[in-house]
């Protein structure tokens, strides 16, 4: 679950979150508990933690570039996750 969390914490729509919900920069536990937090379907989930797997392997090896590529694919992922959750 880690991964995920890690994956949810660096997505755009929890930073769009946590800016709505303390717009300065100190965002204690306190702020961080009020985000919506859900677990996807099992398939999902594993999906998110191995692209996250792959993200932290490239960036130990400095690729940068393919990083980025990954972090907007979860982006999406997470900001339809989170689309439909508002539902």
């Amino acid at each position: 679950k880690i991964l995920y969390v890690l994956a949810l914490m660096n997505s755009d729509i929890v930073n769009e979150l946590i800016h709505t919900i303390n717009p300065t920069a100190n965002n204690s536990a306190n702020y961080i508990k009020q985000i919506p937090y859900f677990e996807p379907p099992k398939s999902v989930l594993e999906k998110i933690n191995n692209k996250v797997k792959h993200i932290l392997s490239l960036g130990e090896k400095g690729k940068i570039t393919e990083c980025e590529k990954l972090h907007s694919e979860l982006n999406h992922t997470i900001n339809e996750l989170y689309s439909n959750f508002r539902k």
